[in-house]
């Protein structure tokens, strides 16, 4: 749902019921810079379960005047780890209770999910090795696709498959490994090799980068700028113009862009403005 907090700001988040404990709004802060956790009327603690080796951490919010940007720092270690518990609750649309995760309750959208092997037997993720990249993957896997997973890192793209091919033998995987800050024409090539001769019916773009730090436009170094540009946009763009003839062809498929709440959230525009702009 969405609210306002004591600064104004709107927040997108998910009421998370952690037993009998408070509710807790987490804010969609961005893919990539992590959720920021904001305090709920006079509550000051709060325990966030993950699904990381770490079960569960606490967070200790005394100041309610800290600063946005200091409640995102002090969080960033949990935060890398929520990425595939978060993409879970969303694909699935239904409560959920494991023994590694807490019961998530949101309001249902009215029908029942898409079959997304309708769009054809394959699936493409790019930043696919880590955080709601790799969530993207597990789900898809459990529907039922074959996976061409995309990262820069082809020994996280190895440990990937191993652990999907673990729990889903039947399903077909192909990796590639592409930096798409590096030779962008090279890596597309490849992944316009991977996609031949099999039905891709699902797209995610999920790959992308941002500053190493919140840091005003002007801070910035040239190298970094290019580099986002290059990531967030040319290579999102460049893997749909090589997925998408094939779903022309067939009639039928489905993109996701994934984006972020900075493009939306005024107070982030000063410290991520190129990183906003590339993912609005």
């Amino acid at each position: 749902g969405t609210l306002r907090d004591e600064h104004g700001v709107w927040i997108i988040g998910f009421s998370l019921q952690l037993g009998k404990c408070s509710i807790l709004e987490v804010e969609l802060w961005g893919i990539l810079n992590g959720l920021s956790i904001v305090q709920e009327k006079q509550v000051n603690k709060v325990l966030v379960q993950t699904n990381s080796l770490e079960a569960s951490k606490a967070i200790q919010v005394s100041d309610p005047m800290l600063s946005r940007l200091t409640l995102i720092r002090r969080t960033h270690h949990i935060l890398k780890n929520i990425g595939n518990w978060i993409i879970e609750c969303i694909l699935k649309k239904e409560n959920i209770e494991t023994d590694r995760m807490p019961k998530i309750t949101f309001n249902k959208e009215e029908g029942s999910p898409k079959n997304l092997k309708n769009y054809g037997s394959w699936a493409l993720i790019t930043g696919a090795t880590d955080g709601i990249g790799k969530a993207f993957a597990n789900q898809l896997a459990r529907q039922g696709l074959n996976l061409i997973l995309v990262s820069r890192n082809l020994n996280k793209l190895k440990t990937v498959s191993a652990e999907i091919r673990a729990q889903f033998p039947h399903l077909k995987i192909k990796v590639v490994a592409q930096d798409f800050s590096g030779n962008l024409s090279a890596g597309v090539g490849l992944i316009e090799e991977a996609v031949k001769g099999v039905e891709v019916g699902v797209l995610i773009n999920n790959v992308g980068i941002t500053y190493p730090r919140a840091m005003y436009f002007h801070e910035v170094e040239e190298e970094v700028v290019k580099g986002i540009i290059r990531v967030n946009l040319e290579g999102t763009t460049w893997v749909t113009r090589a997925v998408l003839p094939g779903m022309l062809n067939r009639k039928r498929g489905a993109i996701v862009n994934v984006g972020s709440g900075a493009s939306i959230v005024v107070p982030s525009h000063p410290l991520y403005t190129i990183y906003a702009a590339t993912k609005a």
